[in-house]
């Protein structure tokens, strides 16, 4: 069945009794799910390294700089706070700007 009358160029205007065709929801790209799964979880790897890197330079950063035990935690924290810093501000400047020159702050 067409989704237009008999006669009518493809390129026409739709009645407004016709129905409108809705995309079927199991259209997803798994490809696409899975790729950005993949990425999430290696990103998600990459981060807790990192807390662990700067977990085990504390104690040569505590006697370098004679930090109280709430700078050392506070220091640990920071690359979480960061992170969530540059999520939230992250996208609205990404608008802003574009994406491509976003790449390169």
């Amino acid at each position: 069945q067409r989704p237009w009358p008999r006669g009518a160029r493809a390129n026409d205007a739709m009645p407004a009794s016709s129905p409108r065709v809705e995309p079927a929801l199991d259209t997803v790209r798994w490809s696409f799910v899975v790729l950005a799964s993949i990425i999430l979880g290696m990103s998600g790897l990459i981060f807790g390294y990192s807390i662990g890197v700067v977990s085990g330079a504390l104690p040569q950063l505590t006697d370098a700089f004679d930090l109280s035990p709430v700078q050392r935690g506070l220091f640990v924290s920071l690359l979480s706070i960061g992170s969530a810093a540059g999520g939230l501000l992250g996208g609205p400047v990404c608008d802003h700007v574009g994406r491509w020159r976003m790449q390169f702050v």
